[in-house]
């Protein structure tokens, strides 16, 4: 196996049923996240300064947006946020690799208030 950034998410396991208010709560969470993260940029703070900041206790706007989209893609996902969150992913997994009938992939098709952006860091 390698690492290759065209496929390295193919084999992992997408929600599978995932409401639109799901993918909306969460295209939206990222839209803002984006937006927060360039302010930040234009203001001469790296990414890695950002982030510094996740490494001290306390309230930050960039944690409670990680934060909140943490819980709404345990939500898209069906995950019971007691519950190891990886234990449940390798039970997705699982079910998936068995399964015989249309597993959902990568990607937005399909999903009603999904977006698609071209949006890289630089």
């Amino acid at each position: 196996m390698r690492y290759t950034s065209t496929t390295v998410w193919d084999s992992f396991p997408w929600p599978q049923t995932p409401t639109s208010t799901d993918v909306q709560s969460i295209s939206g969470l990222v839209k803002e996240l984006i937006e927060l993260r360039q302010s930040y940029l234009d203001r001469g703070q790296t990414l890695a300064a950002q982030y510094d900041v996740l490494r001290s206790p306390g309230r930050s706007k960039l944690r409670d947006f990680h934060a909140e989209l943490d819980r709404a893609v345990l939500q898209a996902y069906g995950f019971n946020t007691e519950d190891d969150v990886l234990a449940q992913l390798l039970a997705l997994n699982q079910d998936i690799a068995t399964e015989t009938g249309v597993v959902r992939g990568p990607g937005a098709k399909g999903l009603i208030g999904a977006k698609a952006t071209t949006y890289a860091l630089r």
